[in-house]
Formats: structure tokens, sequence, C-alpha cells
């Protein structure tokens, strides 16, 4: 068992640990080459040594620089003892005995991390166990994670490095290297976090596109120096041709030259010489592309608003409020499905609204004191109230003073909500999203005309969710019920929207007041959070500097929800079939089970 310890780290309890490690000098045991190195980290586990992970191997060094990290857990309570073991590769056995055994260090995880800093830098002796010769040095980094969902696409190449050779005639084997800074922001020992594969005899080589997340590029620290450089093998060691130190932001200020961005080399070999041209040619960036995965919270951390909008059906349908099956009866015993749908999921919209200012319309009906049916009117004088519980309030009220008509039509609200939802002028510097909540008991009867709708307000900060009511026949809705690489198309005209905007749920009178349609409630709010991220996205928006927000907010988003919120929701039968879906919540981030057919969407859907 390991040991109870007292350390000062407490801080640190169960933050990430990344290490890296190279080393230099290692004892050759190759009798024609150099050798091809390994580090095996092992942790010590109830008195017995278990192998946690490799690095990769590199041909041909005694200084290999790994790009592979180890990723522990601190527990600052315990002793979390380390051994690392480097290896000679003689082939391509998975079993250690197999190869040649160099050297191994043993060490704690808390001894190889700085109580002062985040980032550490401890040099052992390789040795084998009864020996005192060293077998070479191991240089141990040990830094606290900043883990990040961000991450940098790249697509580069080489333009007139430099030939190598006695007479410089040789078009050199090359490939391209990452090394991020790891003694301070700015300081000039750098450890290689990526590697390309290898262009062969080339003085313009051009390397396959990759991606990078941001936490092993710079550890999310936009201005942390990071090293560009290209490589080739040569004389049994590896030699760079040229090298740019840059951060990722003066990377992302850089201006393109026609169809790439262009970063000038200096050789180190000209450096020590103290030539006046360093030069050795160049990289051509033809993708540059900082891919920022923002999460729904990001935003709302940033002061991101919600603006609730609900339109209440009072057709003729839903029964006269004085019948027993009146889907708009109110007791004293129990709310109705239209109560219990504004509870739920305008509760959770209003939560992100700072004036909590609701806009509460009712279609399908006209006020008994007028002659005229209306498909869009305000509940109240001023169309807003203050809070979820005051607009059922407001719609308990108006029950008696309305006559219920049809059809059931509702462009005319929709058209009310991408009003209100154009004029708020949505902007970086004015965050403000509008959902409009459609509670319905049926079948729509202007479809052609709502989905035109739908489709000519989908570049507006603008989503409806439709919630079905009562045991009517839904399958109208299911377009509703679509993927985010589905936009909504109207098949008549071929009209298609610039992105999903709505969603559809069936909420059930057996889950009322026994918390059940809050799952529903919760799968609406993931497939929202997907769509405002995706209008984020299209309109080049990203979250602004962090703002204090209600604790209540901050509960509502633990991770031990995220599972909650994608998992699979007991709708009616007739909606489409749910899909496997992907490991992430779009709101906070967590990783999670496989759940609805949002969670599939999310797997499609990031924010660059």
């Amino acid at each position: 068992m390991s040991a109870i310890l007292n350390t000062g780290l407490g801080h640190l309890a169960g933050s990430k640990i990344e290490i890296m490690i190279s080393c230099t000098n290692l004892a050759d045991l190759d009798d024609f080459t150099k050798s091809d190195p390994m580090c095996v980290l092992l942790v010590r586990q109830f008195g017995q040594w278990k192998e946690y992970a490799r690095t990769e191997a590199i041909r041909n060094t005694l200084n290999p620089k790994f790009v592979k990290s180890f990723i522990l857990e601190f527990e600052p309570g315990m002793t979390q003892q380390l051994m690392f073991s480097v290896y000679d590769i003689d082939s391509r056995s998975q079993d250690l005995k197999h190869h040649d055994y160099v050297g191994s260090v043993e060490d704690s995880l808390h001894n190889l991390i700085d109580d002062n800093h985040l980032i550490k830098t401890t040099n052992k002796n390789l040795r084998v166990p009864g020996h005192a010769k060293s077998r070479g040095l191991i240089s141990i980094t040990a830094e606290v994670m900043k883990e990040s969902r961000n991450k940098v696409s790249i697509h580069v190449g080489g333009h007139k490095l430099d030939k190598k050779g006695v007479l410089s005639l040789n078009k050199p084997d090359t490939f391209f290297q990452i090394s991020r800074c790891i003694d301070g922001l700015t300081g000039s020992t750098y450890h290689p976090v990526y590697r390309t594969e290898t262009v062969l005899k080339s003085t313009h080589p051009r390397w396959r596109p990759f991606e990078i997340n941001l936490q092993p590029l710079c550890n999310s620290e936009w201005d942390r120096s990071i090293q560009f450089s290209v490589l080739h093998f040569s004389g049994n060691d590896y030699h760079i041709i040229g090298r740019k130190n840059t951060t990722l932001r003066e990377m992302s200020q850089l201006e393109r030259n026609g169809s790439f961005i262009q970063i000038y080399l200096s050789s180190p070999k000209k450096e020590i010489r103290k030539q006046r041209n360093t030069l050795s040619g160049s990289l051509r960036f033809f993708q540059y592309k900082i891919d920022m995965q923002y999460s729904l919270f990001d935003f709302f951390r940033g002061g991101l608003q919600i603006q609730p909008i609900v339109a209440i059906d009072f057709t003729a349908s839903n029964g006269a409020i004085d019948e027993d099956l009146s889907l708009h009866s109110v007791s004293n015993i129990r709310d109705n499905q239209y109560m219990d749908a504004m509870d739920t999921l305008g509760a959770m919209l209003c939560q992100f609204s700072s004036d909590q200012r609701v806009a509460l319309f009712g279609f399908g009906a006209k006020w008994k004191h007028k002659n005229k049916v209306s498909h869009c009117f305000p509940l109240v004088s001023d169309v807003f109230v203050k809070g979820i519980k005051n607009a059922i309030s407001q719609y308990e009220e108006a029950l008696p003073s309305l006559q219920f008509s049809g059809p059931t039509q509702l462009a005319p609200v929709i058209e009310k909500a991408a009003a209100l939802a154009e004029s708020q002028n949505t902007s970086q510097n004015k965050q403000i999203y509008t959902v409009l909540m459609v509670i319905t008991d049926g079948v729509i009867n202007d479809i052609n005309r709502t989905l035109r709708r739908l489709i000519a307000a989908s570049h507006l900060p603008l989503s409806v969710l439709f919630i079905g009511i009562g045991p009517a026949d839904f399958t109208l809705m299911e377009q509703f019920h679509i993927g985010m690489d589905t936009p909504l198309q109207n098949k008549k005209t071929n009209e298609v929207a610039v992105r999903a905007n709505t969603h559809f749920v069936a909420f059930q009178k057996e889950n009322i007041n026994t918390g059940g349609n809050a799952a529903l409630a919760k799968e609406a709010m993931a497939a929202l959070s997907t769509q405002i991220i995706q209008y984020m996205k299209k309109n080049n928006i990203t979250p602004n500097k962090p703002k204090l927000i209600r604790s209540d907010i901050l509960d509502s988003f633990t991770d031990d929800q995220a599972p909650k919120l994608l998992a699979k929701s007991p709708s009616r039968a007739s909606l489409i079939s749910v899909k496997t879906a992907g490991p992430s919540c779009p709101t906070c981030g967590a990783q999670i089970d496989p759940g609805s057919q949002i969670f599939s969407d999310v797997i499609n859907t990031s924010v660059t």
C-alpha cells in the first residue's frame, strides 16, 4: 500500500500531471548502429510494479526526446511511487524481455512536482540495479495540465530548404516537428510534442495534414513559446535544418500570403558560426486553423442571455376547460401538461436570462370580448412577464377569458419570434439568443407555411422547440426532430435551412408531477446547446471574458448531470429512432455514455 503523506501540494489534488521524458548520452547497446530507445513507466501498486504506459521508440539515437508523454492524476495524500525504465528496442515484440534493458530510476510523483511552479524538470542518472555506473541521464519534466477542447489544424510544407552533404548537394530526408518551451513561457529549453512523417529527398517537402490539441501544443497558454523545426537524419544522428520560435497568438495574427502563411527558418549551425545570413528556407502553412471547441457553458460564463418565448395552443381540440379530459383543465391536485412543460423546460431557459423576462403568447383562440380569432396574441398587455412562475399564473388567469377555436396555425407565432430575435441585434458584444417554446396538442394545419418561416429564420439567433401535448399523432412534427447534419428542408420548394434550428419532444401525461418529463426537457436543452454553438460558429462569435454568474447556474452544469442530460428519453413511440451517440456533452464538455439522437449530433458539431 502507498504511504500517507503530509505535503504542501493539497491544492493540486485531482490535478492531471503531464510527464515528458528525454534522455542524453544513453549507453549504446547496439554493435553497428545507435540504440532505438523507448521509455516505460511503471507504477507501484500493492507492493508490485505494474506497467502504466510506454513512449514511442526513436530509431538510432542516444539522445531521445519522446513525443508521447505520461498523464497521471495527482493524489497528494499518497505516495505515488514511479519507475522510469529505458529499453533499446530490438524487434516488434511487445514483451520487454525481448529488448535490451538500458537502465531505470525511481521517484515519487510528489517529488517531481514543484509547489511554487507548475512545471519542474528533474535530472537523474539511469542505472542497472546493483551497478553504480551511469547508463545515461534521464530528464523528467512534470507539469500541471491545463486541459483544453481546442485544437489547431495544420497543413505545412517546406520551401527552399537547405541541401545537405559535404558540398550541400544532397536533398534532405525531412520531418516537421513542434516543440513547446518547458522552462517558462519564453525560455530556451524545448520538448517535442508532435512529429510528422519523413519526406524523402526534397527541399520542398509537404507533410500530411494533422491536428493537435492546445494542451500538448502549449499547455493551453497562447503566449507560451513554441518552436517549429525541420529535421533530417544524417551521420547516425538527427540534425535541425532550420527552426522558428513563435507563439500560438503570434501565429494566429499572421496574414496569409495568397494561399499560405509563410515563416522563415533560421539555421542553428549558421547561428553558431555567426553568419550574416542564417536563413535555411521557410515553412508555408497552407492551413493553420485554430478550432475553438467552445461549450455552451463558456458562452454563459461570458454573459450570453437566453430570451424565452412561450406560445400556447388554445385551439378547440384541447377541449373546453370545464371538461375533465381537457388538456387545459386545472385543478388543485395537479398541473396540466401545458403547465408542466412551462415549469420544466421554461424554468431551465430562465436560468440563463438575467432579467427573467418571458414573452407569453397564445394562438388558435379569441378573447371572449372580441370577435376575431388570432393565431398570435399576447396573454399580457406588455407581452413580457417576469419569471416562469408568473408566466404560468398569467396562463391560468387568461384561461376563463378565452374562447378556444382553430385551426392550428404556427407560422404567425414563428414570424413574431423571428422579428423579436432580429430586433435583439445579437453580436460579439451583445450575445442574446431567442428560444421559442411552441406547446401544442395536435396536427399543424399550415405545415408548409410553417416550414417556410422556419427556414427563412434559420440565419437568426433563434431556435424553436416544439412540445407535443396529449394523445394526438405527432408524425408531422417528427421532421423537426432532426440531426445537426440535416438542416430543415421544404421538399415542395426545395428550400433548405442554413442550419438546424428546431427540436421536437412529446411530453407525457403520466409523467406530470413525477419528474418524468424532466428527461425530455434536458434532451431539448442538449439540442438547444448544439444549435446555439452552431449559430455562434457560423457568425464568428466567441465567448466573452467570463463574468460572475449565479451559483445555481453553475450547479446546473455539473458533470454528474451530463449523462442524464444526454440519456435516452422516454418520448412517445412515434418519435424517430434513437441512435447511439458521442462521448461529450455539448454544454459542459463532460465525457458521457451513448444516449439519444442529439448526442450523435454533437459528434459532428464543433466551433471553429
